[in-house]
């Protein structure tokens, strides 16, 4: 709204998680972001869908780790100055408040926010949600809400306000400010608080946060068993109007993912900082009693990746083949493919699509020119190869002027130019290899070995099986070929960022930014 400051649940937990960007388990019992008490699950029912806790208090160690670390890179001291006066600017309008004023002063050392179901309003989804604001003062937050806030009743000794240009409601007592999307989301967290169950007692939630750095700065944990009710209401209540077609499909999906659901008991969240420097790790607890149905696979082009590699990607394709094939039935689709196929003598189905199982990975090599490959590894390399040389022909059938030969010595793979560059393919044992400025070769191990990847790799902690790998290496993209000169010292201050999901003990997974300390 033009002349009030609003009181969304999104206007404020952004400004909370600001100034905290600006800047475990808790001393009672209940696991939150570090350097809080951990009261914020303690306003949230533990049927809570999705649950997010984060840390205000800049004098923890926690958001001290996170501000070092951040800190090593050029420039960010001017990001972090930026944020502050941009939080210290009164808003526009009548009232002419501000962050830094009007809510620091009564703002506790934690925030916190959380869906707490969805309700079907008119046949349309209407999600229920609260945030959760330590107050230090209960008193000058009443004032500051009271501003754009309608004064309603009580509820548990709580003084309830409606904001005055939409349906949120705000609760301030007992040391805390909440705010819902109605009245029930906000007597629900204050039930929750007064006694009621709550998320921060639920064993799902407690061993979820177990699980991950304890000095993470923000918390937080999605309830499989709640989104699988959920969904379990959205399919029975959309199945009424469904009589086939996209719909049924795309309720057939959610199906599926619903039972996906019975195999875990909570997903947590901690985005942390130590001293090598920062990240994001889950993990996704498994239940006994509903094993996975599809096990993750494990990657194995790891040792496929050049010590040289700016850039790494490998993920299995799973059923990738099999659900593109399905797609392909569709009669609007495979009309258009008989044309395909016409022209140049590819099956997709029986030549293309088995190229997409098994695994696949991408490598950039650094140097000059800049080389890379994109390397895939069959079921049954041997076709593969064979579909790799009708791919040429079509191709030359095509294009008459652009021609393929041989590569030397033997090797099974073809190469030829195009725009300045040398493209070819090659087989080495089970891989396959489609590269550029490459010399033909499959590329061969040394990332696991070198010093960026392998600090890297240590400080992640990855999981001894990966099922999905992304590795950038910045420092040498700054001795890439056009590169600007005003990044190379932000992208040499870190020594690799790596993206990762892997099994051991549980599904888990997250990323890592190393900047380590200089010297």
């Amino acid at each position: 709204m033009a002349a009030r400051r609003s009181l969304g649940i999104g206007f404020m937990l952004a400004l909370a998680l600001a100034v905290a960007a600006c800047g475990g388990s808790d001393a009672n019992g209940h696991p939150g972001a570090a350097g809080t008490d951990g009261h914020g699950a303690e306003a949230f029912p533990p049927s809570t869908i999705a649950f997010v806790d984060a840390s205000t208090d800049m004098s923890s160690t926690g958001w001290q780790s996170v501000r070092t670390a951040l800190g090593r890179i050029p420039g960010w001291a001017k990001v972090e100055a930026q944020m502050a006066s941009e939080l210290a600017k009164p808003a526009s309008g009548t009232h002419k408040t501000s962050f830094a004023k009007d809510v620091r002063p009564w703002l506790g050392k934690e925030v916190a926010a959380g869906v707490l179901g969805v309700t079907m309003v008119g046949g349309k989804p209407k999600p229920e949600a609260v945030a959760y604001f330590e107050s230090t003062d209960d008193a000058a937050a009443e004032k500051w809400i009271a501003v754009s806030g309608k004064r309603g009743g009580d509820y548990k000794g709580y003084h309830e306000y409606t904001e005055k240009s939409s349906s949120a409601v705000v609760a301030v007592g007992n040391g805390a400010v909440l705010i819902g999307t109605d009245a029930h989301s906000v007597e629900l967290a204050i039930d929750a608080r007064e006694g009621g169950s709550r998320l921060a007692d639920s064993a799902a939630y407690k061993d979820a946060l177990a699980k991950l750095p304890s000095e993470g700065v923000v918390v937080g944990f999605i309830n499989p068993s709640s989104i699988g009710t959920l969904l379990t209401t959205v399919i029975a209540a959309a199945n009424n109007g469904i009589g086939g077609g996209a719909a049924a499909s795309g309720l057939a999906n959610l199906g599926t993912v619903t039972d996906a659901m019975k195999s875990y008991t909570g997903i947590g969240m901690s985005f942390y900082g130590d001293a090598n420097g920062v990240g994001l790790s889950y993990v996704a607890s498994l239940d006994p009693a509903h094993p996975l149905k599809h096990a993750p696979q494990t990657i194995t082009l790891l040792n496929h990746a050049p010590a040289n590699a700016v850039a790494f990607i490998d993920e299995p394709l799973g059923d990738t083949a099999k659900q593109a094939g399905v797609m392909l039935q569709n009669p609007a689709v495979s009309g258009q493919l008989s044309a395909v196929e016409s022209a140049t003598g590819l099956s997709v189905v029986n030549d293309i699509l088995p190229l997409l199982t098994g695994e696949m990975a991408l490598v950039v090599s650094g140097g000059v020119p800049i080389g890379g490959s994109v390397l895939l590894r069959p079921t049954d390399v041997a076709a593969g190869s064979s579909t790799m040389h009708k791919i040429t022909a079509a191709i030359t059938k095509l294009q008459p002027d652009q021609t393929f030969s041989p590569l030397p010595g033997g090797v099974d793979g073809e190469q030829t130019m195009a725009s300045g560059a040398a493209v070819t393919w090659s087989r080495a044992g089970d891989v396959l290899a489609i590269g550029m400025n490459t010399g033909g070769a499959v590329p061969g191990p040394g990332l696991e070995s070198s010093a960026h990847y392998a600090r890297t790799a240590a400080n992640a902690h990855l999981a001894k099986d990966l099922s999905l790998l992304m590795w950038f290496d910045p420092a040498r993209l700054a001795d890439m070929p056009g590169v600007p000169a005003s990044s190379t010292a932000g992208l040499r201050s870190v020594d690799g960022v790596v993206v990762w999901s892997g099994h051991d003990k549980g599904v888990t997974g997250g990323f890592y930014v190393d900047i380590p300390p200089a010297g």
